[in-house]
């Protein structure tokens, strides 16, 4: 019997660990209510989750809010639940994965970029000063005069985070150092 209490506790324990952040709140409405009580529910909704935020990233999405009306319009129907996540799931991954294939920056569909390379493939005004920098580099690099660039990197664009005016700057600021670089080429 006491081997049962421990055994108990610990999937009590698992399963409030793996609860989605907002099922611990009060007023939740019947389908939340039933999404919290479903390990497969709530796997559902973090996968969800994680790919509306991947692709917010690489393009515009709408409708969550609609979706959440009709989700919620399933009450405690565990089958309607499943479906309109199923369905919601579907669409985002066609958004990111459309977004990602005519991202005109290749290294975009790189496997894992950071918060900021993320943030430049989200971003048309970054993705062409990416372009611009790309363009200079090159021109410099086949002159020796591209040295700094992996901290430029680390310890400029990268140490933006998400920041997009930060990012800007630092995109800016390189392309200038490069061109003035450039300039006793006549370029």
């Amino acid at each position: 019997m006491r081997l049962i209490g421990m055994l108990g506790a610990v999937l009590l324990a698992s399963a409030t660990a793996e609860a989605r952040p907002w099922c611990g709140k009060s007023g939740l409405n019947p389908t939340e209510l039933t999404i919290c009580g479903s390990q497969y529910l709530r796997d559902l909704d973090a996968t969800m989750v994680r790919l509306y935020d991947e692709a917010k990233l690489v393009t515009h999405v709408s409708g969550q809010g609609d979706w959440l009306r009709a989700r919620n319009a399933c009450g405690t129907g565990y089958a309607c639940i499943e479906s309109a996540y199923l369905s919601r799931i579907s669409h985002l991954r066609g958004l990111a994965d459309s977004a990602k294939v005519f991202n005109p920056r290749p290294w975009c569909n790189a496997g894992r970029l950071n918060l900021t390379e993320r943030t430049v493939c989200g971003n048309a005004m970054l993705r062409d000063l990416d372009a611009e920098l790309q363009y200079v580099h090159d021109l410099a690099a086949a002159r020796g005069e591209a040295y700094g660039q992996a901290t430029w990197l680390r310890q400029g664009r990268d140490a933006c985070g998400g920041s997009v005016s930060c990012i800007e700057y630092a995109y800016r600021g390189r392309i200038s150092v490069l061109r003035e670089r450039l300039a006793k080429y006549g370029l």
